[in-house]
């Protein structure tokens, strides 16, 4: 069941549609009734997050492996998810200068943390689309933190989005180096962790973040937009988790792919800060 759901989130389909895929696929269901849609739905809300954090880790973890030594800086970004909810809004129509009420989509934040260039997602979330980049960051570079990863010495990249005192703490406390850019005038004398990063900025290696945007792009649908048909609390919180599993499978794919076929994979940008190693 687990499998399904997390099959259903990687293909962005309905509970209806992967009900009917699950009976042509290689699972115990092949010859037997299939789990319907309320059974999918139901169990999505079972599946700890902890445990999806961990398969997360896990398939980041090879495609580490699978890149034989390859590296580069790691980034932070967000984009925003196209859900099926609807909310109700008051805007002014042009034509007559009246407030009417009217339908508007609402929209979700994907947030990840990649290593640019090979893109290995190493945490991923997703959240209301009011929600601030900044104030997620803490809790993807824990769970980095937690399942083992070590990037000691190499260059984080984001943009002002990210520009907070605990970041740049937290940053430097993995041994890593914040090569955020910060708001002007944001530099002071009692913030050490902020006057250290200013002087440390690499301009040079500052683009290379856009790296990860590449990520999002591949990810979007025809409506120019990641989408998600799963628009319960509970599931958006696993939605995230869920397409960044599917991701990093895809990405291990390619690498075993390339090694078989003698393709070496390069690494990316300048990993390894000396300030910093």
């Amino acid at each position: 069941m687990d499998f399904a759901c997390l099959y259903m989130m990687a293909s962005n389909d309905t509970c209806r549609n992967a009900e009917s895929d699950l009976r042509t696929m290689n699972t115990p269901w092949s010859d037997e009734p299939a789990p319907d849609h309320s059974w999918l739905c139901r169990h999505l809300c079972t599946i700890p997050e902890d445990w999806m954090d961990y398969i997360l880790a896990e398939t980041a973890r090879r495609c580490i492996k699978a890149a034989d030594g390859a590296s580069g800086p790691l980034a932070a970004d967000s984009s925003g998810v196209e859900t099926t909810r609807y909310k109700n809004v008051e805007k002014e129509d042009k034509a007559t200068g009246k407030t009417i009420q009217t339908r508007q989509k609402e929209y979700w934040k994907y947030h990840i943390t990649a290593i640019t260039g090979l893109q290995i997602v190493l945490s991923a979330m997703s959240t209301p689309g009011n929600i601030n980049d900044c104030l997620k960051l803490p809790d993807m570079l824990n769970s980095i933190k937690n399942h083992g990863f070590d990037f000691k010495g190499h260059i984080f990249n984001a943009d002002r989005g990210y520009d907070a005192d605990y970041n740049f703490e937290e940053i430097f406390w993995m041994g890593m180096m914040p090569n955020i850019k910060q708001r002007a005038g944001a530099v002071s004398e009692d913030k050490t962790s902020r006057k250290k990063a200013a002087g440390m900025f690499d301009r040079t290696e500052y683009p290379s973040r856009s790296l990860i945007e590449s990520i999002f792009g591949a990810e979007e649908t025809r409506q120019h937009q990641l989408y998600c048909r799963f628009i319960r609390e509970d599931n958006r919180r696993r939605f995230g988790k869920g397409r960044a599993i599917a991701w990093n499978i895809r990405v291990l794919n390619r690498f075993e792919c390339a090694k078989k076929l003698g393709i070496p994979i390069p690494s990316y940008g300048r990993p390894v800060h000396a300030e910093c190693a």
